[in-house]
């Protein structure tokens, strides 16, 4: 599933496993909200567990933006 692209073209699971394979890092870029349907920014940290895997998890800053307010 390394093809996938956001919007912008930007493909993300490539991104993110670059990211991986040097340690471990932050990530910033757009996608589809399911919630709202909308295209927003999304930050996420992606993390090497061993040579085969990774793992990331993220969260779309309107819901921190929202949970400061």
């Amino acid at each position: 599933r390394l093809d996938i692209q956001n919007s912008q073209g930007v493909y993300i699971n490539r991104e993110m496993r670059s990211i991986a394979l040097n340690g471990s890092g932050f990530f910033e870029y757009d996608w589809t909200n399911p919630i709202t349907n909308e295209t927003e920014p999304k930050m996420s940290y992606v993390t090497k567990v061993d040579d085969d895997w990774w793992l990331g998890a993220g969260i779309y800053l309107s819901d921190v933006e929202n949970s400061t307010e």
